[in-house]
């Protein structure tokens, strides 16, 4: 799935494209060396998503993998 577009990516798009710039440039070290606050707060907020702990209910789905051949992207979805 190398030539998959992460879904966070069009994230970062979204909010500021320079950031998926800093992301590549960056990846290996200290996220808050490139990171601005509202992405802090935001993985911060994720975090018991993704660690499937923000919920004990077996109804909800958290931090699904989802991939689309068609469009082309991959990603987990809350």
């Amino acid at each position: 799935m190398d030539d998959y577009i992460a879904i966070s990516t069009l994230n970062d798009f979204i909010f500021c494209p320079y950031s998926i710039y800093l992301h590549n440039v960056y990846m290996e070290t200290d996220e808050t060396m490139y990171h601005a606050s509202p992405q802090t707060r935001g993985k911060l907020a994720h975090e018991a998503t993704d660690n499937k702990t923000s919920t004990n209910r077996s109804d909800i789905l958290l931090s699904l993998p989802v991939y689309s051949e068609r469009f082309g992207i991959m990603g987990k979805i809350d």
